[in-house]
């Protein structure tokens, strides 16, 4: 368990501040910051974790209604620093019991080290690729968030109609799913809008796409929405 002193935090409002740097078994490097008074998780061309400044999923936490889940057991495949925790918890009032799925020991052991010990709802971590867990788990989940990347690339394996399908035999009924999926180009916008329509909502026939900036992040449900 680490803490930062809080003359950091404020310097970093000004200055983004570098912790530590790893090389991880997946031929890049990672960047532990603090930035904007947040731990801020950075590939080479994507950031993984941000706190409650990872806009994609706070932008969509804002348009949902989590009080329709069925139960509280939900699942973040590629947990990162735990920013879905973190925000949930924090900035959203949201009491649930998590399994986090990371594939990457080395982010693991910086999610323990820095950020694990702030959350108050009962977290199990698990270091396992996400198709694997998925394809063998008889856990079933409420809530699942997929946000799975190396670098700035989904990894083949789940951008596949077999994956979602896993994905689904992992929730429970009336059960909520959100993917994320990169739009800052527009081959990236063109292949998540051709993944959407031929995978995820064939596996989720009243699925939503949410345009947050920059990502898509597909909602299963749409009667989770509030503006639905």
């Amino acid at each position: 368990m680490t803490t930062i002193p809080r003359w950091k935090k404020w310097l970093s409002h000004i200055i983004e501040l570098e912790l530590e740097k790893i090389e991880t078994g997946y031929g890049h490097t990672l960047s532990l910051c603090v930035s904007d008074g947040r731990f801020q998780l950075n590939a080479e061309n994507a950031i993984y974790s941000w706190e409650d400044k990872y806009d994609n999923f706070y932008k969509v936490f804002l348009q949902l209604d989590l009080s329709k889940l069925p139960g509280k057991e939900s699942l973040v495949l590629g947990f990162g620093l735990g920013s879905i925790p973190q925000m949930l918890e924090k900035n959203f009032n949201q009491s649930l019991y998590y399994t986090g799925v990371e594939i990457d020991d080395q982010v693991i052991f910086l999610a323990y080290k820095y950020i694990c010990h702030q959350l108050e709802s009962p977290l199990q971590l698990i270091q396992a690729s996400a198709e694997i867990f998925v394809e063998i788990t008889e856990e079933k989940f409420d809530f699942i968030c997929v946000d799975i990347f190396i670098n700035d690339e989904i990894p083949t394996p789940i951008k596949t109609h077999v994956f979602i399908e896993q994905v689904k035999s992992c929730l429970n009924e009336n059960g909520l799913v959100l993917f994320n999926h990169l739009a800052n180009r527009e081959a990236e916008r063109k292949t998540g809008q051709a993944f959407f329509n031929n995978a995820f909502r064939i596996v989720f026939p009243n699925a939503e796409l949410l345009d947050v900036d920059g990502n898509f992040i597909f909602v299963s449900d749409k009667r989770f929405l509030t503006n639905s």
